[in-house]
């Protein structure tokens, strides 16, 4: 009894033995099949205004799903953040001078272990003139000057795009009135722009003309000029030689491409007959100062009928 109890036991741990090194053998097999038709990854970085941008390939398409883990020191002990790659292939995060590793992961595929650095090359920059607030004319282009005219009052900025300059000298009347860097006024990513110069740096700003100039890495890279002035100045020695209703009727066809209001436009030299309403307002005149108004076509009769307005020439 002991015996058979015996030979039993040693088929047992045979059998136990077999499927060990059966299990072993198929686990070496998956692991060797692994390193042998694993794929490699490759990364491609971009760098625009301190931002890095990744793109992951594999076989030079973009990997899905792809695991970044950002790291902040070389030993690579404990990650940063860990983020998840995009339909592109791409993750995006604000680069710092503490960042230094990336180590990418994706199933079937050999991890990567990628050195980062932000090193942007220079890209063309290019500035314009936008209004805050339309709290005068406005901002209208000189064709003949080939110049920006601001009209004096007007609450503006400037708005960039490009690489971010490291210094902007600007210069009024050709002598230095503001220099701003990086760290002191201009501002990355606006709704306007790449960057900007805000408006609080022009505000209660002096008429002349003025000169942006922009220097990166301690070159100029851009020169741009506009000019400040009242714009009804601007409209007369523009339309200099003209009769009284030709200058008002040229300048009431620029004030109006800026909405504004019949009162302005009259303010500005427009005499009240020349004044230009929206295209979908009609203008009328008061009964009882004759003073102009803007109004919807749908209101007119009822105006009249009422005896409070009558229509212009």
């Amino acid at each position: 009894m002991n015996n058979k109890w015996g030979f039993q036991k040693l088929l047992l741990v045979m059998q136990i033995r077999k499927y060990f090194v059966f299990s072993i053998l198929i686990a070496m097999a998956i692991f060797l099949n692994n390193q042998v038709f694993a794929e490699e990854l490759s990364v491609i970085d971009e760098c625009i205004n301190n931002k890095l941008t990744l793109t992951i390939l594999s076989s030079g398409n973009p990997v899905e799903n792809a695991s970044v883990y950002i790291y902040q020191d070389s030993s690579m002990k404990k990650f940063h953040d860990k983020l998840i790659t995009n339909a592109q292939g791409q993750i995006e995060f604000q680069f710092s001078e503490k960042t230094v590793y990336a180590k990418i992961t994706k199933d079937k595929h050999d991890d990567l272990i990628q050195s980062l650095s932000c090193i942007e090359s220079f890209r063309p920059q290019s500035v314009s003139i936008f209004g805050v607030v339309d709290s005068s004319v406005g901002i209208i282009d000189d064709p003949v000057k080939q110049l920006t005219i601001v009209d004096l009052g007007t609450f503006y900025g400037l708005a960039g795009n490009g690489t971010i300059p490291d210094t902007v000298k600007i210069l009024r009347d050709n002598h230095v009135w503001k220099t701003i860097t990086k760290g002191t006024g201009i501002s990355p990513s606006t709704s306007h722009s790449e960057w900007q110069i805000p408006q609080t740096v022009f505000y209660n700003e002096l008429p002349g003309k003025y000169r942006i100039i922009l220097i990166t890495n301690g070159t100029e890279t851009l020169v741009y000029e506009f000019e400040v002035r009242q714009i009804t100045e601007y409209n007369k020695s523009n339309f200099e030689g003209n009769t009284t209703k030709n200058i008002s009727e040229n300048a009431s066809k620029e004030l109006s491409k800026y909405n504004v209001t019949p009162l302005k436009q009259m303010k500005n030299g427009v005499s009240p007959n020349d004044i230009i309403c929206n295209s979908n307002l009609q203008l009328m005149f008061k009964i009882t100062n004759d003073s102009p108004a803007c109004v919807k076509p749908s209101t007119v009769e009822k105006l009249i009928e009422r005896g409070w307005f009558f229509h212009g020439n």
